[in-house]
């Protein structure tokens, strides 16, 4: 499909880009061309954003072209997108539900939608899992230390919360790992 942009200056070529990338389905192919030259910034950071693939990219003569194909955006992850004949009603957008058949109004909570967490957005919420659990643990002994700073006046609770913070991290970091083994193991 082809989405001629010529004359149109930011931010309506990426603009444009993304409500036609709205209207097609997951693995077909756009061509974008525009006269922007800013485009060339703009469109690349909304199919990062998207989750929409460049495949290629092409300028000459002021004229810069888009091979775009249609993935799975990251709205699919989180609130999947309803999809009703074509288009995606704005009610439904964030509903959390997929149309399963279009023009049919039966809809389904997809179950698969943890299966297809990309790998990297999963590995980042489980770092952060990691780094608030050892935040909260060191709080926790922090207050332990403190305690018996008012018991042991030679006692530093600083120092000793410091001292702790890589053991405190390991252990996180192994319940995570265990963790990780079970829910792998039938």
């Amino acid at each position: 499909m082809l989405l001629g942009l010529r004359g149109l200056n930011c931010p309506l070529p990426a603009l444009r880009t993304r409500k036609m990338l709205s209207r097609l389905a997951y693995g077909d192919r756009l061509r974008v061309e525009c006269t922007d030259p800013l485009a060339v910034i703009d469109i690349p950071h909304l199919l990062r954003e998207t989750g929409d693939t460049l495949e290629r990219r092409e300028a000459a003569n002021g004229l810069f072209i888009f091979h775009i194909k249609r993935g799975k955006a990251w709205e699919q992850f989180f609130s999947p997108v309803a999809r009703r004949c074509g288009e995606t009603p704005a009610p439904l957008a964030y509903s959390g539900f997929i149309m399963e058949k279009p023009c049919q109004g039966v809809a389904r909570a997809t179950e698969e939608q943890n299966s297809k967490t990309p790998v990297k957005l999963r590995q980042a919420i489980k770092g952060i899992s990691i780094a608030a659990i050892t935040y909260y643990l060191l709080s926790i002994l922090h207050l332990v230390f403190e305690e018996l700073h008012l018991k042991i006046d030679a006692f530093d609770p600083v120092v000793a919360t410091a001292l702790s913070v890589p053991f405190v991290l390991a252990l996180v970091c192994w319940m995570f790992r265990r963790r990780g083994k079970q829910a792998a193991d039938p």
